[in-house]
């Protein structure tokens, strides 16, 4: 359970979860609005550039969120 993905636990069909996975994977971190002490942020704790693609915020385990949620 711990390995799995946000997209794994909502109930959608494959079709959905690949629309989904393709739209995040077009946009960057860079094209979010996040003030510049906030990407220090997020490169020092969690190695986040802001090339990255958003699909990587999709790709954080369950495990992860349990993480944070339960610091």
């Amino acid at each position: 359970m711990l390995q799995r993905t946000i997209l794994d636990f909502l109930d959608i069909s494959e079709n959905e979860r690949d629309c989904i996975w393709n739209s995040f994977e077009s946009l960057r971190f860079a094209d979010l609005d996040i003030p510049s002490d906030e990407w220090d942020n997020l490169y020092h704790r969690y190695c986040i550039y802001q090339e990255d693609s958003l699909d990587n915020i999709l790709a954080l385990s369950i495990g992860y969120i349990y993480k944070i949620m339960a610091g």
